[in-house]
């Protein structure tokens, strides 16, 4: 990973292909059907910090870009939302029952099942009001990493990155007109020493992984640390 120099006005424009790019590119069948912006290298603490204005200035001019990532799963963690409803002013938020967002397991356990309670729902100020159609969150894209974390009670990922990130596309509830819901369940991976040492933390302490969760429509998301002792 690096950074663009930005330090000038001028308009830098660092684009690649990514690796499943490539692949349907290679294929009879490639189009291009839609595509995504994202702000990942955007602070917005600048804005709160010194104005909209200012603030935004800063953020044009003084924000180094990142380079362009040929790995899908790490480019554009934060994609833009285009919405058609100019009235809309407040987005959804998404919860979860984990203390913390935080699993911890000892890998020798027998028992290393674990169920998540994902929320979405209206911000405080709208409680009662029903979330709008077009930040509803009818799917939910859930990414974990397939060497230490399966999924249960689902079908197969919808892809499967080069470095065993799987992302699974899954269904919600509505529980009512202001909330959405989905229960995600799934197991830790029985785990080898060899394997504990090779992945853990530089102290051996435990491995370190996540759960991602995001709304499809609204871009909420979550991120669950998952800690194997």
């Amino acid at each position: 990973m690096g950074f663009l120099d930005h330090s000038t006005n001028n308009i830098i424009v660092d684009a690649v292909l990514t690796d499943k790019g490539r692949q349907k590119l290679s294929t009879s069948l490639f189009s291009v059907a839609y595509f995504a912006l994202g702000d990942d290298e955007i602070d917005y603490e600048i804005i709160q910090q010194f104005g909209r204005n200012v603030g935004k200035e800063k953020i044009e001019k003084n924000t180094p870009v990142l380079e362009a990532f040929t790995q899908n799963n790490l480019g554009q963690k934060y994609k833009l939302t285009s919405i058609s409803n100019e009235t809309l002013t407040h987005l959804p938020i998404m919860t979860v029952d984990t203390e913390n967002n935080l699993i911890s397991y000892d890998r020798k356990n027998r028992n290393r099942s674990f169920i998540i309670n994902a929320v979405i729902k209206n911000t405080s100020t709208l409680q009662d009001t029903e979330i709008p159609l077009q930040v509803a969150d009818d799917f939910l894209h859930v990414e974990v990493d397939r060497k230490f974390i399966n999924l249960t009670g689902v079908t197969s990922p919808v892809s499967v990155s080069r470095n065993n990130i799987a992302t699974y596309r899954l269904s919600t509830s509505r529980d009512n007109a202001a909330q959405l819901s989905r229960q995600i369940s799934g197991t830790i991976q029985s785990i080898t020493t060899k394997d504990f040492n090779k992945f853990s933390i530089p102290s051996g302490a435990y491995i370190r992984t996540f759960i991602k969760i995001t709304g499809l429509k609204s871009g909420v998301q979550k991120i669950i640390e998952v800690r194997i002792s």
